[in-house]
């Protein structure tokens, strides 16, 4: 079937729900509070992007991006969390077509560049590195990972917007 990704309403709030809990259900590294950061971050005016993939009628992925400080860096850096594809759906290249989506569209809006938490050995294809100059708190350096769109790379331990102290409680 087809894959559709588009920018997320407010009507798909129930179904992003659905899908942020199904996909961190077993995650080994989640307390399954993902849905939590995206409705903060919707509630706070933070979503700097949110982009649905819709199978049909079937919400199935989604990836959002919210706006970071880096101390040592240029303004213009996000922070790409969460990205989730349905359980029974990974695998098919959903979250692939979902991270070169919103990569696209931070580069689009001039964003300097993107960091995220996660797996190196996934996000490297798509350009992400570790840099020991990037920190996060709590986070081991190697999962800390950052994607230059231009010259200036990501310095300093990322300040995550205001809604992300929803994952702390």
């Amino acid at each position: 079937m087809e894959l559709t990704i588009r920018a997320a309403t407010a009507a798909d709030a129930a179904a992003i729900t659905a899908v942020l809990q199904a996909a961190f259900a077993q995650h080994p590294h989640s307390q399954n509070q993902e849905y939590r950061l995206v409705e903060a971050l919707r509630a706070q005016g933070g979503l700097s992007v949110a982009l649905c993939a819709w199978q049909g009628e079937q919400l199935c992925g989604l990836v959002c991006a919210s706006p970071v400080q880096l101390p040592m860096s240029a303004e213009g850096w996000y922070c790409i969390a969460p990205l989730a594809v349905l359980p029974a759906l990974q695998g098919q290249g959903i979250g692939q077509q979902l991270m070169q989506a919103v990569l696209h569209k931070l580069q689009a809006m001039g964003a300097a560049g993107c960091v995220l938490v996660g797996e190196p050995g996934y996000y490297q294809r798509f350009g992400f590195s570790a840099d020991p100059a990037l920190t996060s708190a709590g986070i081991p350096p190697e999962y800390v990972l950052s994607r230059a769109f231009g010259s200036q790379q990501a310095q300093g331990e990322i300040i995550y917007h205001p809604a992300f102290a929803v994952l702390e409680s």
